[in-house]
């Protein structure tokens, strides 16, 4: 029987779920897109979000008329799993409020400071169940969403549709970036605790809609004012992109400390609802389980607040990919087997298919092969000497993570190697033969002509490589190859970033490759 004070409507489910889907994924989103298919990850964000739609497809049947309270009740040991995962998720977005407060809004505060008030509105506000959630997060919708969408509409201005052109439709890298990307959308597994409370209507397409036109809006804005280059080094590009909106007038110049604080509430709503969820799911499976399950999580996360800030903020950079696939894997996967088992209990066939019909759908994809860093060499720096009309030595330096030290931080050492060809397309042909690991030149920052004169051939070359920002420095040196990459070998930091930090000056952007072939 169905507790009405949990109950919750079907406009504040469909709010709630955009919410907080749209919070957690939005900030990572642009960077991660590129990860997996650098050339087209507008169309990566598409295919992820297509996939979210299906998800909440079969979420909405398969819940539909069935409380997570009866599920839980039934599988006790789901109930434990969910409270240790949704803590260790509710600590991370924990961290994400607390990083972003400190670095935006109140740079001089402790971290006790900061987190004593969030934990203390999020158990406030998740004290009245479900149905005191929905209106809260009901009445924070357009407050959380409107000043970003004021941002995207602005940002439209400063957009290079160059930057967004899908360039590559490999296939296998478009199914494993979406795949990452909707790894990223994992607060999708809540639907599951409340779809079956949501008394007058389902999980509406439209909100789909909305929340695909969200992510693709975020996406555009933010790679077409950065670039992808820049987007995939900078640790919050979404904000940088906020940095370079101004508001028409000059009325307000820095949008991006507008943007922070409805950011928060937004994470906030993320945050709380893992605290949520998590003791929801003791309440339910155990009598007793509420006290020890409050104390633990608000207050064991408030007394380890330092520890979150430094040791757990480590181990989540290190280990940040693990820590979404998991989500993936456990977070989607691991309900969809719980109805499965509850419905074949309750002997309602009509369920099963949908549930199988995903998991099959889902397990092929995650068989496909995944490419990882160590299938790529990163070119930092190329060097091409001109021998003659038809020959040209063309030299890479590459990123040598081998070399680096466990130490070093972010100081990553390069090395060399050169080819004998007959214009870059060559060179890298030969480069196939040579290494198994596949170019990448994203993060390609200088280019050096040898013996005093720039090759006109190489540099239109240079210009219709997808990969190759048109902010990349060019040079000319008198000095041949071999003597210009002679010093490569004693630095602890790659060559390209050598000379790049030596290229910090007033008038480098007319060095760039984009002046230089205008």
């Amino acid at each position: 029987m169905k507790n009405n004070s949990q109950m919750i409507t079907a406009r504040q489910g469909n709010r709630i779920m955009i919410l907080e889907i749209f919070s957690a994924a939005a900030m990572f989103l642009p960077q991660i897109a590129l990860q997996k298919s650098y050339h087209s990850g507008i169309v990566v964000v598409v295919m992820a979000s297509v996939m979210a739609g299906i998800y909440l497809w079969i979420v909405d049947h398969a819940a539909r008329g069935v409380s997570i309270e009866n599920v839980l009740k039934r599988y006790r040991f789901a109930a434990i799993i969910y409270y240790v995962r949704f803590l260790l998720n509710g600590a991370f977005f924990y961290l994400c409020i607390l990083y972003l407060t400190k670095k935006y809004l109140l740079p001089d505060k402790s971290t006790f400071f900061i987190g004593f008030p969030l934990l203390l509105l999020a158990y406030l506000m998740n004290q009245g169940g479900l149905t005191k959630r929905g209106r809260v997060m009901e009445g924070i919708f357009w407050f959380v969403l409107l000043p970003l969408i004021f941002v995207l509409i602005l940002s439209m201005a400063n957009l290079s549709w160059d930057e967004l052109a899908v360039r590559s439709w490999c296939g296998r890298e478009m199914l494993n970036g979406s795949i990452l990307v909707f790894a990223l959308m994992h607060p999708i597994e809540f639907v599951w605790f409340y779809r079956g409370d949501m008394k007058d209507g389902p999980i509406r397409m439209r909100s789909f809609a909305g929340l695909m036109i969200l992510f693709l809006g975020v996406f555009a804005s933010t790679v077409g004012s950065l670039g992808k280059k820049l987007t995939m080094v900078d640790p919050e590009p979404v904000m940088s992109m906020a940095q370079g909106v101004a508001m028409p007038g000059g009325i307000m110049a820095r949008l991006d400390l507008f943007l922070i604080a409805f950011w928060i509430v937004g994470v906030f709503c993320v945050f709380s609802g893992y605290l949520f969820y998590g003791n929801e799911s003791i309440k339910h499976a155990f009598s007793k389980g509420r006290i020890v399950g409050l104390s633990l999580s608000y207050g064991g996360i408030y007394v380890i607040s330092p520890w979150i800030m430094t040791t757990f903020a480590t181990w989540i950079r290190r280990y940040f990919f693990v820590f979404i696939y998991g989500n993936l894997v456990i977070g989607l996967f691991f309900p969809l087997i719980l109805f499965l088992m509850w419905r074949k209990e309750q002997k309602d066939e009509k369920y099963r298919g949908y549930l199988l019909v995903l998991l099959i759908a889902f397990c092929i994809q995650g068989c496909s092969k995944q490419q990882d860093v160590e299938d790529h060499r990163f070119v930092l720096a190329m060097g091409f000497e001109r021998l003659n009309e038809k020959k040209v030595l063309v030299r890479y330096s590459y990123a040598d993570f081998d070399k680096a030290q466990s130490d070093s931080g972010t100081k990553i050492p390069s090395r060399s190697v050169t080819f004998l060809a007959t214009s870059l397309k060559d060179a890298n042909k030969k480069w196939k033969q040579y290494k198994s690991q596949q170019l990448n030149f994203g993060h390609l920052k200088v280019v050096l002509f040898a013996n005093g004169k720039k090759d006109e051939k190489i540099i239109k070359e240079l210009v219709n490589e997808p990969q190759i920002a048109k902010s990349v420095y060019v040079l000319k040196t008198d000095r041949n190859l071999s003597d210009i990459f002679k010093k490569e070998d004693e630095l602890s930091i790659s060559f390209g970033e050598y000379l790049s930090k030596k290229l910090e000056i007033k008038d480098s952007k007319n060095l760039t490759l984009g002046r230089i072939y205008r």
